[in-house]
């Protein structure tokens, strides 16, 4: 089960996976955030309006709450860089190694916002993990890739 890209190279296909849900997670992060960053106001007002309305069908007031707490600037940072978290997956893909630097120095980024921001409830074990496993999956592949040319 393997893929083959340009040039004859081959891409696992758990390679391609991972790939993929980084840009689409990358994608859409990029979109939600900055979204929220740059109508942190408006959204906050609205969800003053229909907090009592959505307790009443119980769901996390946390994430809400979070939300309605948390500076605007935290979404806009977080947009941005997952915007380069997005093209540095690209590049990869593409097996272009600076990818590799881009979407490591992002995630890292990430994780330092989000403790800033005290988004985590402590240290971040397992999004620590999960990123450096990420990380490790790419610099391998594309290690290997850039031996087979």
């Amino acid at each position: 089960m393997e893929n083959t890209t340009h040039n004859n190279h081959i891409r696992p296909t758990s390679v391609s996976v991972l790939l993929i849900l980084s840009m689409i997670n990358g994608g859409l992060n990029f979109l939600t955030y900055l979204f929220l960053g740059f109508n942190h106001e408006f959204i906050v007002n609205q969800l003053d309006l229909y907090k009592s309305f959505v307790k009443t069908f119980g769901a996390d007031m946390n994430l809400l709450d979070f939300i309605t707490k948390v500076s605007p600037a935290f979404f806009i940072i977080t947009g941005i860089v997952s915007g380069i978290s997005f093209l540095g997956a690209l590049l990869i893909w593409k097996r272009n190694n600076i990818g590799l630097h881009l979407y490591a120095i992002a995630q890292i980024i990430i994780l330092i916002v989000g403790s800033y921001f005290k988004m985590y409830g402590g240290f971040p074990l397992l999004p620590v993990l999960i990123t450096l496993g990420f990380i490790f999956i790419y610099y391998s592949y594309l290690r290997r890739s850039s031996q087979q040319q």
